[in-house]
């Protein structure tokens, strides 16, 4: 059967009339005349009553019509199914971060759940994330800095403790909370992509010294082997020790200075995401909110409740009530 006939059928059932269907359809009215009978030779049936002039549908014909419509129907369906394909399938999300480790899991669970777009993740440092979300190329980043830009809106994801880490072998291994001041004749160890140098140098100053930095790496297996070989300590944010192998290694709180990453999601102010970017935009809020839940579980039940009377002989002062 072909198609120009039923769609010549579908046009004259809704224009009953010959002279109009043909107008619309940019044929003549003989050559449309002729198609129809074609049409009814071929189904051996009447589709058409013809009075005076009219044109209406047979009762056969009402019938076929039904089909008839629906099956243009679900073909402009499978058309517009087929244009949001084309649309999705060159849609690229560019999405980044200064901290390492932090989008891999997301990613992967983003696209497990079945959207399969393409995602180019980048690990930018902290001073080029603005200028990449102000120029286009990056979509959003996840990142632990305040970006001092009116142009750039950041949404709070969640607030990540830091714990400090350290060889089973080390003396301080059998105590749960400790003063980061403690480690002031240690040597630290810093894993550059995942807590960078400026906020451990910040923070020990905090606790009134200067740390004494024996290595600086952007590979966390090699911080990971020197801790095992208890050569350091280290600051280490609670989502990477929750997915890391910390065998061998102590878990420790620190009672004297507040240990805390926020990290915040990031985009242009006036960027409109199209849909498959606004899908991962809004599912990486939901994640962090997730996982700051779980991370937040998780820690307190390592670290069972103090209470009130025994912090102050303890010189705990800076952990949540």
């Amino acid at each position: 059967m072909e198609l120009s006939l039923l769609y010549y059928f579908k046009t004259v059932a809704e224009q009953e009339n010959i002279t109009k269907a043909a107008e619309l359809l940019y044929i003549s009215q003989p050559a449309l005349s002729k198609a129809i009978a074609k049409l009814e030779k071929s189904l051996d049936v009447t589709l058409f009553e013809r009075r005076k002039g009219r044109i209406s549908l047979s009762a056969m014909g009402r019938v076929y019509y039904e089909y008839v419509s629906s099956a243009f129907q679900v073909l402009e369906s499978g058309e517009k199914k087929l244009e949001e394909m084309k649309q999705t399938s060159a849609e690229t999300v560019s999405i980044a971060s200064p901290v390492a480790g932090v989008l891999q899991e997301l990613i992967y669970n983003f696209l497990l759940s079945g959207d399969l777009i393409q995602i180019n993740q980048y690990f930018y440092e902290e001073h080029i994330l603005e200028s990449e979300l102000l120029s286009g190329k990056l979509d959003f980043a996840v990142t632990p800095v305040t970006i001092e830009n009116s142009e750039i809106e950041q949404i709070k994801l969640m607030e990540e403790e830091v714990f400090i880490v350290l060889s089973q072998d080390h003396p301080l291994a059998k105590k749960q909370y400790i003063k980061l001041a403690d480690l002031k004749n240690n040597y630290f160890l810093v894993d550059e992509a995942s807590f960078d140098q400026k906020i451990v140098c910040v923070l020990c100053g905090i606790a009134g010294f200067e740390p004494k930095i024996l290595l600086h790496s952007n590979e966390g297996d090699l911080i990971d082997d020197a801790l095992r070989s208890n050569l350091g300590v280290a600051l280490v944010p609670a989502n990477l020790i929750y997915r890391k192998n910390m065998n061998r290694l102590a878990i420790l709180r620190s009672t004297d200075v507040e240990l805390v990453r926020l990290l915040s999601i990031a985009k242009r102010r006036d960027r409109i995401f199209p849909a498959n970017t606004a899908r991962l935009y809004h599912y990486t809020i939901h994640y962090f909110e997730q996982l700051g839940r779980e991370l937040s579980e998780y820690f307190d039940g390592l670290f069972p409740e103090i209470p009130m009377e025994d912090r102050k002989r303890l010189g705990i002062n800076n952990l949540k009530e």
